[in-house]
């Protein structure tokens, strides 16, 4: 705008027009945007690949610590645990929403994505529960949600396969009395359920 106002036969168009400042350069800026965002494909200048993550039965949401996501393209499906080389791929379609479904057979050919907080999360399967390492597995395993939440409302993620303990786990409470608790509290915080975590 700085620039443009310094142009003499420009300065009657981008200074003060109608009596609105900035007009009509913050118009002509957000359509410029508007026309780059909004295109059926989006640009790809700043795409990412997430983590891969193992998919588990009788799960239907997965939380994750990505905070740089906007939106989805596409996935595929990759059948890890087939001895074949290439392991079989099958793609999978993004939508806007899915159904919730405790369904245990079949691929998936759907994902969406959600904020953690409005996932479908499951609760503790109670005391001496074995959670099967999927990855390397004959059969799938069926095992429990490997995202469970706690007493306090907290969102807990498998991340070490092994047998539940004889008691709920729970996040550690905040415990400096000079510090107010943090919003993101406990994000990151190893939490011992017998030999998972």
């Amino acid at each position: 705008m700085d620039q443009v106002s310094a142009i003499g036969d420009l300065n009657p168009m981008f200074n003060n027009t109608g009596g609105f400042a900035d007009q009509p350069a913050l118009t002509i800026a957000n359509d410029v945007m508007s026309e780059l965002i909004s295109i059926r494909f989006p640009w790809k200048w700043n795409r990412i690949k997430i983590t891969p993550f193992p998919m588990t039965s009788y799960q239907q949401d997965y939380a994750t610590i990505l905070n740089n996501l906007g939106w989805l393209e596409n996935g595929l499906r990759v059948d890890v645990n087939n001895s074949t080389y290439p392991p079989p791929t099958w793609p999978i379609y993004v939508v806007r929403d899915l159904a919730i479904s405790n369904v245990q057979c079949g691929f998936p050919t759907q994902v969406c994505w959600f904020n953690n907080a409005d996932l479908e999360q499951g609760i503790w399967p109670g005391a001496q529960k074995e959670y099967i390492q999927p990855i390397g597995a004959n059969t799938p395993p069926q095992n429990p949600p490997t995202n469970i939440t706690d007493a306090e409302g907290n969102i807990l993620v498998l991340t070490q396969y092994g047998t539940t303990g004889l008691t709920p786990p729970v996040a550690p409470p905040w415990t400096d009395p000079d510090l107010p608790e943090p919003d993101n509290w406990p994000i990151g915080q190893v939490i011992t359920d017998g030999t998972c975590q």
